[in-house]
């Protein structure tokens, strides 16, 4: 019988901090707080909401190594590749009524919506969806790459990636109706970020930090030395050279308008993203030490429940009506204010009536929800079948 996977405590809350940032990004962006705000604080609130995706696809490459490497080697290839399946059509599908919610209320037009859905365009709040749904489909042939050649192989990729990154930040955008999908992809246009390629490097990363955390106490000095040289140092190398490029205050405007350095998947983003993501997961250890979570409690609720929480929040600001234009910053902080702890309290809700079989009034939601699951866990299963008699067997697994 496979041992259990554990639940790391500070990875769902350094989740949990990265979804409320995200939300709070969201809610100001719809409620209009960001122009009403002052500079100052303008810059340091936008700073903080713009480390949340960063966050997640860190966090997703330790993911990665620390469950889905230890589900393959514990219950097999079909195992894994199932489960990284399924969280990719439900990343898929939550996008796919993120699309419809926006051309149904206007942000997008219905050409345009059909085309999000075909990773054609993008919508206003939950375009960061395709990316983890189309990585989460690529991360079966990488976890094989993974367990077949070990985690360097991995790592040379990226450095390949950033050794063609000149070449690769002069592509032109691709003829309509492709040019979205070529930023989506390799950056070509500068209307993505951080494209597929350039955001192997976060999950690399946490793929690094995972596998440091996971070795013998005797091989974590070697490991923390790896992990300074091969993901810190040059991580901070390229933070400051963005400094030194740009000045801090060009520096903190790139990063806070997502057009400028995101969007051409700078050097100075990922070293951005990859300290403040290290610094979160970091805090969030130190602060726990070895205590784990209270398992209904908001930090983890909020940090095993992320995608519900991302696609129920925009769902709901794409729903509320547009506040009146003659109000100022305090009510419009005073919405933003209202609706995150109405989403928390409806994220814990959702949380504990599906754990319990739902009931109530709650009950017909709840069951689409479970049958868009498992239609999704459905169509997984159905792939890796596909795949599997059209791949090769290893000999362990033909007998």
């Amino acid at each position: 019988m496979p041992s259990p996977i554990p639940r790391w405590a500070f990875i769902d809350a350094a989740r949990a901090v990265a979804i409320a940032l995200a939300m709070l990004s969201h809610a100001f962006l719809v409620f209009e707080v960001w122009p009403a705000l002052p500079q100052a604080p303008l810059h340091t609130l936008r700073l903080l909401t713009r480390t949340a995706t960063p966050v997640f696809i860190l966090v997703f490459g330790m993911m990665l190594e620390l469950v889905y490497l230890r589900m393959l080697r514990q219950r097999g290839r079909a195992a894994a590749a199932q489960k990284l399946l399924t969280r990719a059509l439900l990343c898929y599908a939550v996008f796919l009524a993120d699309a419809a919610l926006a051309g149904l209320v206007g942000w997008r037009s219905p050409l345009q919506a059909a085309a999000a859905t075909l990773f054609l365009e993008g919508t206003r709040l939950g375009s960061i969806l395709q990316f983890y749904a189309l990585a989460l489909g690529l991360a079966v042939p990488l976890l094989l790459l993974r367990e077949r050649l070990g985690l360097v192989a991995l790592l040379l990729p990226v450095v390949l990636v950033w050794s063609l990154h000149p070449l690769l930040a002069d592509l032109p955008a691709l003829p309509y109706p492709l040019h979205y999908f070529g930023a989506f992809l390799a950056g070509a246009g500068d209307r993505f970020g951080p494209n597929i390629l350039h955001g192997a490097t976060f999950i690399a990363a946490g793929m690094a930090l995972a596998r440091a955390l996971t070795l013998s106490r005797e091989q974590q000095p070697i490991a923390a030395l790896l992990l300074l040289t091969v993901v810190l140092l040059p991580a901070l190398a390229v933070l400051l050279d963005g400094l030194d490029r740009l000045g801090g205050a060009g520096f903190v405007v790139g990063i806070v308008d997502i057009r400028q350095l995101r969007w051409r998947n700078d050097p100075a983003y990922f070293g951005f993203g990859i300290m403040a993501a290290m610094l979160l997961l970091g805090l969030c250890a130190l602060l726990l030490g070895r205590r784990s979570l209270n398992a209904d409690g908001l930090m983890a609720t909020l940090g095993r429940r992320t995608l519900f929480a991302f696609g129920a929040g925009n769902g709901a600001l794409a729903l509320l009506p547009a506040l009146p234009e003659g109000w100022g910053l305090a009510p419009r902080l005073a919405a933003a204010g209202l609706f995150l702890p109405v989403l928390a309290g409806a994220v814990i809700r959702h949380d504990r009536t599906a754990g319990k079989g739902g009931a109530g009034a709650y009950a017909p939601a709840l069951g689409l929800l479970r049958g868009v699951e498992t239609l999704c866990a459905v169509l997984a299963r159905r792939l890796v079948g596909l795949g599997r008699r059209l791949l090769p067997r290893r000999p362990a697994e033909a007998q």
